[in-house]
């Protein structure tokens, strides 16, 4: 008992602030990114642990050093921040040294405290951080209901367990294969004139010699990306800024009706998801391709605690990572599979969004440059180079493939002014001229060199246009 009771408690602490960053973000989280967290941390507190209780032979005494050492790990970069505005000199290895040396202290007071207080001490931490992990756990109980099941059905499906076997009896090559790539933040030409001063058209002009349909005037309702992907997914309307959750939106991507129809139409799924931005289950698709390792993900668990930690300068990229990242993507959307069945390959790309690496001959910028919304030239040039190798993507596919279906778009335009606004306090003079204009997208379909009319039309107007065509069903117009 004298074992297991502070093995509890370390084990509480340790993952109750885990928890408690997860519970905070259900919204935006699978239940792996909380099983990977703790993974990840736990066995380093344990080890902590059980070094001490070695070198200290006082097992609750280690358990209250632990806890305090645990704190500062967790909340280094913030404790760093504090240190540096008393000290603006100090660097990371200063303010390391520092709490060392303050760690070790305490650890002589600490091992100073009597078996007992320890003891006493040790258990009320149990208590309290077993209570607020139980009362989080009550709060967010139907949510995290949901997030075991999923999580459990996506389990058995990686086993396979579970495996549809109800794909209608459409066979081998009864269909083109279908490809959508999505570049965030690609400016229609309406935007790219607004905000840059640039005539795109002779991206335009290339795109129609290789066999294109381009709308120059096409515009999706909003310009949140964690809207429209949803509903051009969905092939529907869904979302806008009156209806809009977290919740509702990644409900909406677990199985959307693009992948359900094609998938039931016997094609080959592939997906290519930067930054893990779509919350499609991997194991959802038949071939899945994200470009960064797990400490390169934005906005995941566990880089999040990781970039409040000590361990924060192991999420420092070198200069020239999201240029490798997206050298991969394009090598991965270039790949010549020579499938069995029909594939449909769906690509979100975050680019030309910022980060802006590339000027328009493709070499790397100053990092100094690389999150200047300002200057309206820095997104151009990574804009006339995405330009340059979405030209060359399509026309390898159609030179390789003539009969596939090509369809290129983007989410919005360049959020100069949004960008403008929320960085750096700069009104909006004309809130609806200046948003209308931001909703100006890229929109091309190559239809098997084919004439096809997409002028005007939105986004999930264009992809509803084309599944109708290719699948020949009659699922009526974007509401």
């Amino acid at each position: 008992m004298d074992l297991i009771l502070p093995v509890l408690t370390v084990i509480s602490y340790g993952i109750y602030p885990i928890f408690f960053v997860y519970a905070r973000n259900l919204s935006y989280l699978r239940i792996d990114d909380f099983i990977e967290a703790v993974v990840f941390f736990l066995p380093f507190l344990l080890l902590c642990f059980f070094l001490l209780v070695l070198g200290t032979r006082k097992i609750f005494n280690s358990v209250l050093l632990a806890a305090i050492a645990y704190f500062v790990f967790l909340n280094f970069k913030p404790l760093e921040l504090f240190v540096e505005s008393l000290i603006p000199s100090v660097q990371f290895w200063h303010v390391l040294y520092v709490f060392i040396t303050v760690l070790v202290f305490l650890g002589f007071l600490i091992n100073k405290i009597p078996y007992s207080s320890a003891r006493s001490v040790s258990n009320t931490l149990l208590l309290i951080f077993t209570g607020l992990l139980l009362f989080n756990v009550f709060v967010n109980r139907s949510v995290l209901s949901s997030a075991s099941r999923e999580w459990m059905n996506n389990t058995l499906i990686r086993i396979g367990q579970v495996r549809s076997s109800e794909s209608s009896e459409l066979t081998l090559h009864t269909h083109p294969n279908v490809y959508l790539f999505l570049f965030d933040e690609y400016s229609g030409p309406e935007a790219l004139q607004r905000y840059c001063d640039y005539d795109n058209s002779a991206f335009y002009d290339d795109l129609e010699a290789i066999g294109f349909n381009v709308s120059t005037t096409s515009h999706n309702p909003t310009i949140d990306t964690k809207m429209i992907i949803p509903n051009l997914l969905n092939l529907e309307e869904l979302f806008n800024y009156e209806n809009y959750t977290p919740e509702a939106g990644k409900e909406s991507l677990q199985n959307p009706l693009l992948f359900e129809l094609f998938s039931l139409a016997g094609f080959r799924i592939i997906l290519l998801n930067d930054q893990s931005f779509l919350t499609i289950p991997p194991e959802s698709v038949d071939e899945y391709f994200l470009p960064q390792g797990k400490l390169e993900v934005e906005e995941n668990l566990l880089t999040l605690i990781i970039d409040q930690s000590a361990l924060y300068p192991l999420r420092q990229k070198g200069q020239d990572a999201r240029i490798l990242e997206i050298e991969k993507m394009f090598d991965f959307l270039e790949a010549d599979r020579k499938p069995n069945s029909s594939q449909l390959l769906v690509s979100y790309m975050a680019f030309p969004h910022i980060p802006w690496v590339f000027d328009k001959q493709g070499e790397p910028i100053p990092t100094s440059s690389r999150d200047n919304v300002k200057d309206p030239n820095i997104y151009l040039g990574q804009l006339q180079y995405a330009s340059k190798r979405i030209l060359g993507l399509v026309r390898e596919l159609v030179e390789r493939d003539p009969s596939a279906i090509i369809i290129l778009q983007s989410d919005h335009a360049f959020r100069q002014p949004a960008f403008l606004r929320n960085i750096h306090g700069i009104p909006i003079e004309d809130e609806a001229a200046e948003f209308f204009a931001m909703t100006n997208i890229l929109n091309a379909v190559y239809y098997q060199g084919h004439a096809f009319d997409i002028e005007s039309l939105s986004g999930v107007e264009t992809i509803l246009q084309v599944v109708n065509s290719v699948l020949e069903l009659d699922l009526g117009r974007a509401q």
